[in-house]
């Protein structure tokens, strides 16, 4: 199986949304301390989410990076597919959307 097939699947068929829902808070709430970190030590105006998944963290970016201009990247069109739509349920912008391997898509140096 490829890696953009077994993320396909996993994207396809996730466990119920009660099955991880602590181990989702403390690591969302993780994620949040770090961006927040990250924020008061430099200003950010291009975010790019290597491995993005399904956008589980664009509602923190947005929040933390108010204006910041998105790149998502992923290796699964399903996933990719998702992020999109949750997107533009709650209306975070996003100014590019890569389908490729992250550890092999190349992007601007210096831009993000």
């Amino acid at each position: 199986m490829q890696t953009s097939e077994y993320y396909d699947s996993q994207a396809a068929n996730q466990p119920s949304r009660h099955t991880w829902k602590e181990r989702r808070r403390e690591h969302n709430s993780v994620k949040s301390m770090l961006l927040q970190y990250v924020r008061y030590r430099r200003a950010c105006c291009r975010i790019a989410d290597l491995a993005c998944g399904k956008g589980g963290d664009l509602l923190k970016y947005h929040q933390i990076f108010p204006g910041a201009r998105l790149t998502c990247v992923d290796v699964s069109k399903t996933s990719l597919e998702v992020l999109m739509s949750r997107a533009g349920e709650i209306g975070v912008p996003i100014d590019r959307v890569v389908h490729g391997d992250a550890a092999k898509t190349t992007l601007e140096s210096n831009t993000y």
